[in-house]
This record gives structure tokens, sequence and C-alpha cells, in this order.
């Protein structure tokens, strides 16, 4: 069962469509909402424009533009420009063990963030198909510091099943803790809370190594290092 309620509603008798401005689209759990919209009840397909949002328990998206097929066989939505994907991340228990860890509590909020250019969701089975210009972003702790781990690629799947997204090659990325590394082939990033793993069968990481300054190359205190 869908909805569509927007103002200054226009319906064509001959095309069967509607059409409208600041409009909220209803579906079960999901709700689209913008500025402009029009609808056709023949082929039940939605296209929506401006200041767009698409929103489930799991996911928030931002773009230009959305097509939304609610058809019974279908069930797809394809956004396009200027995308942004806010992978939700599941409710914690009250006593996971985390309480008064604000650090921790901050860098929960989002199991990840993906920028593109399009995005094509089959929503009922919660699996998508990124593209163009990808850049996946992402807040992970390691030894209980926050660290933001920034991904590049030009085509990726996210099955929200299993919480799983995978990036085709060439890859390519970074960390604020100095990390970077390169993929040649397939990756897989876990983005479930507390299981942000990288893996791939082909790749390179380079880590920036602190090493310990040895006492006997230290020079004392008269003297003067050599320039």
């Amino acid at each position: 069962m869908a909805e569509l309620v927007m103002d200054n509603p226009v319906y064509d008798e001959k095309t069967r469509t509607v059409s409208g401005t600041s409009f909220v689209y209803t579906e079960g759990d999901l709700k689209v909402t913008g500025s402009r919209a029009r609808y056709n009840n023949a082929s039940q397909i939605l296209i929506a424009e401006g200041n767009l949002v698409m929103e489930d328990p799991k996911y928030r998206i931002t773009g230009d533009r959305a097509e939304v097929n609610h058809a019974k066989d279908q069930k797809i939505a394809v956004i396009t420009g200027n995308v942004q994907i806010v992978i939700k991340p599941k409710e914690q228990p009250a006593d996971a063990g985390n309480a008064g860890n604000a650090d921790l509590g901050e860098a929960r909020r989002a199991g990840g963030v993906i920028r593109c250019d399009r995005v094509e969701t089959r929503y009922k089975r919660e699996f998508s198909r990124l593209s163009g210009n990808l850049v996946f972003q992402q807040t992970i702790l390691r030894n209980g510091r926050k660290i933001e781990r920034t991904l590049t690629a030009q085509r990726a799947e996210y099955d929200g099943k299993a919480e799983k997204l995978t990036l085709f090659p060439p890859v390519k990325g970074h960390d604020t803790d100095g990390q970077r590394m390169e993929f040649d082939d397939v990756v897989y990033v876990g983005t479930k809370e507390g299981a942000e793993t990288l893996e791939s069968r082909r790749g390179k990481f380079l880590f920036l190594i602190e090493e310990e300054e040895d006492e006997n190359t230290k020079p004392s205190s008269s003297e003067k290092p050599a320039r």
C-alpha cells in the first residue's frame, strides 16, 4: 500500500498522471519527500525532484532526482545527482557496555556515508548498485581512538542484510591514522558495528611506523645535533 500527498495537485485523466509540489510518498517503512513530483497510476512510477530525501529505518538517501517503481514485481528506486547515502547503525541496547563512552557513541552515529552519482536500490531486498565517483567514509575505533577511513571506487554494491559493501577495482583508500591502501581486486567492507573489516585477494597497505629512538644515539645535553 502506497500513499502520495502533495500540494497543488493536478490530475490528467488522459495520462492518469498527477503532479504537484511539496510531496510526501510513503510505502511501508519507506518515505520519500521533495519539492516536486509526478506519479503515473498506470505505470506505478513516481518521478521526483528538488530537495529529495528517501529514508527507511536503515538508510537515508539524498539526491537531485528519483524514479521509484513500486509495481509488485519491481520495487526499484533510482536516485541520481549528488547522491549521499547514510547507512544507519542498528540501535544498541542501553546495557551494551558502551554507556558513558562518548567517543564510541559518536563513532557509531552512522555505519558509513557513501557519495556517488547514481544509486539503484531494490529497497525490499535491501540491495543496491552504486556508480560514478564513489567515495565511502567510515568512522571506526582503533585502540580506543576515533579514526576516519576513506575509500574510493567507480562502482559498488551494498547488501543491507549482510551489512557488507563490495567495491570494484581500482580501489584506493587512506585514513586519519596515516594508513594508505590500494587494491587491484574486489574489496569487501564490513559496515556492521564492531566489524568494520577490509577483505581482498590482492592489494597493498602502507603503514606509518614510529620507531623508538635509541638512547645511545641521542645527543647529550652538551652536544648539538649534526647539521
